[in-house]
């Protein structure tokens, strides 16, 4: 790539003419040191520009106020900086997705840890981690037998164990 094709028509509305910039390079005029407008065409089109086409080009860039164009041009440049920021952080906290499964206690009321070790197994092999494990009461089931003066029953609070699973979305 050739020099001219890295560099840009910078147009001071001061001494109303035209300058090849690279985008690194100060952006004041060389003639009279004012702020110049930064019209984002390529040197290489400008040198191929019929003189009658540039005439137009210079009357629209003399309107153009170079202080209000360097202001857009770093609000723009600050927006993006914001957003690449923002996807930035999305990349390092990283995108979760959560899943729920429950396992019923057994019917005595007790947790059924071989189940919820299997729902464990399975899902860490699927990729996922435990975040959160509690457990939710559905109610109370109470049975009993009577013969007699005699009588039996159990009474067991039902539960079942609810595990919350998370796992980085790639």
């Amino acid at each position: 790539m050739s020099d001219n094709q890295e560099k840009k028509v910078y147009y001071c509305p001061n001494c109303h003419k035209a300058f090849a910039r690279t985008d690194e390079s100060a952006q004041f005029c060389p003639s009279c040191n004012k702020l110049m407008y930064n019209t984002n065409m390529l040197v290489s089109l400008w040198e191929i520009t019929p003189d009658e086409h540039k005439d137009t080009y210079k009357k629209q860039w003399d309107k153009i106020d170079p202080q209000k164009e360097e202001q857009r041009r770093l609000d723009d440049i600050e927006k993006r900086k914001i957003e690449a920021e923002r996807q930035n952080f999305s990349l390092m906290s990283g995108q979760y997705e959560y899943d729920v499964e429950t396992v019923m206690n057994t019917p005595t009321g007790e947790a059924d840890w071989k189940r919820i070790k299997d729902m464990l197994n399975y899902k860490a092999s699927k990729g996922w981690k435990l975040h959160t494990i509690y457990s939710n009461e559905l109610g109370v089931n109470s049975t009993g037998v009577g013969i007699g003066n005699f009588g039996g029953g159990v009474n067991s609070t039902i539960c079942e164990a609810v595990l919350v699973f998370e796992r980085k979305v790639k």
